[in-house]
């Protein structure tokens, strides 16, 4: 397990949408402590938070960019979402509450784990919880995108820039710069993901404050949810092929502090 003391982004302002809220684009820098800025209570509890990268859509399986547009589960991963819960519940009891993103893929995926773990538990939505914005490049081949964020940083394409030493978060960033669409849409980078997440999280975390030790269960994106460990300083523990349909990524809330305690497990998926 891995204590987190780095510091990290938290938005500036907020689109209400709803009951939840969408981040704003523009961060500011902040300590990852829970309720930093916010003026809440000193939060002694330890809550866990199994943070899911949603099942295998439509549009991973044709390799189609992502980002917040969307695609239901394909019809051959989506009992796997029951499995994933069968394991939660059966190596860790019942879960306290329940959240994922707004998109049906994320929606389906987290009321398939609650199915498969017998649970009665409604999921809340929140935008925040999205993937990255891709922008112009949504619903185009995902190597059309990433080879254009390349070429802006000097690269024949995302295999040598990966090859050279650049992150893929170094490619997130240059999306941006690169969307086709730039004055009708929206691309972000990976520090303004990172912030909308933490800022998700920990509001997850303050809104089941009269349970002693919750367990819950967030369904987000894998380029999501590494932007927000690489925030944290945990990149260096994210596999290459990046997270995987479905794995699970076990957090530790305790005395305001994060730990990620295990990433990408894929174990739960069988």
């Amino acid at each position: 397990m891995t204590d987190l003391t780095r510091r990290t982004v938290l938005t500036t302002g907020a689109l209400a949408v709803g009951t939840s809220v969408l981040a704003s684009a523009e961060p500011a820098a902040a300590n990852p402590t829970s309720g930093a800025g916010r003026g809440r209570a000193p939060d002694t509890r330890t809550a866990t938070v199994y943070l899911v990268r949603h099942g295998q859509t439509w549009l991973n399986k044709a390799g189609l960019a992502q980002g917040w547009s969307d695609a239901p589960l394909t019809t051959t991963w989506a009992p796997t979402a029951q499995t994933i819960g069968r394991n939660i519940a059966q190596r860790h009891g019942r879960l306290t509450a329940a959240y994922s993103a707004d998109m049906v893929r994320h929606f389906q995926t987290a009321s398939g784990i609650l199915q498969g773990a017998r649970s009665s538990l409604q999921v809340t939505r929140d935008e925040r919880l999205r993937e990255v914005a891709f922008g112009g490049f949504e619903g185009s081949a995902g190597t059309t995108m990433w080879d254009a964020a390349a070429a802006l940083l000097g690269y024949s394409g995302m295999a040598a820039a990966l090859a050279a030493g650049r992150s893929v978060f170094d490619l997130v960033d240059a999306i941006p710069n690169a969307n086709p669409y730039p004055a009708d849409t929206i691309a972000e980078k990976s520090a303004t993901v990172a912030a909308r997440m933490l800022a998700a999280l920990e509001d997850v975390v303050s809104h089941v404050s009269n349970v002693a030790s919750p367990a819950i269960l967030v369904v987000s994106s894998g380029l999501s949810i590494s932007c927000l460990f690489d925030a944290w300083g945990q990149a260096s523990r994210l596999p290459a092929a990046g997270i995987g349909n479905g794995a699970v990524n076990q957090l530790t809330h305790s005395r305001g502090r994060w730990t990620v305690d295990s990433v990408n497990d894929l174990s739960y998926t069988s």
